[in-house]
């Protein structure tokens, strides 16, 4: 488990955006996932924010995880030894799923491997199913999961 400031930053956004963590094992296809680099102040302000892995894919996804930074402002004030040039450096994986909900990279329960079964405890905390229960409860046989390969061809037959 990492230690030091990075996880005092994000045991803090945890504390500010528990409705939005994504409880139990991140599913394996996620939405977005991003590398934010943080500057924090001796005051616990946020100075600096840039992308090292950006998720341009999904840019409602970067201004969110920017904005949720920004708004969990002051963060607890860094240790002395932690400033560099008058802030502290925090480097974090974003893990966004499908659902808005995220998980931060120091503070993941995992992610899946892309098992039908992947993704239950999220279901069962929000009153879902699984689909083999949803399945059983049908009184139909389970469905049988086979990945699928897919060969795309432009137009001109390339």
């Amino acid at each position: 488990m990492p230690s030091g400031y990075r996880l005092d930053a994000a045991r803090h956004l945890y504390d500010l955006n528990r409705e939005r963590i994504y409880a139990g094992v991140l599913p394996h296809y996620l939405r977005a996932v991003g590398v934010l680099e943080m500057g924090v102040d001796a005051r616990g302000q946020v100075d600096t924010l840039r992308w090292l892995r950006a998720p341009s894919h999904a840019p409602e996804v970067m201004a969110e995880i920017e904005r949720l930074v920004r708004q969990a402002a002051p963060y607890p004030a860094p240790a002395p030894s932690a400033l560099q040039g008058g802030s502290a450096r925090v480097i974090e994986t974003w893990l966004w799923d499908q659902s808005g909900r995220f998980q931060l990279r120091t503070l993941s329960e995992g992610q899946g491997d892309g098992s039908p079964t992947t993704g239950t405890t999220q279901l069962a905390s929000q009153g879902g199913t699984t689909p083999q229960a949803a399945a059983s409860a049908a009184a139909t046989p389970p469905l049988s999961w086979q990945p699928v390969r897919v060969h795309l061809v432009s137009a001109d037959g390339r």
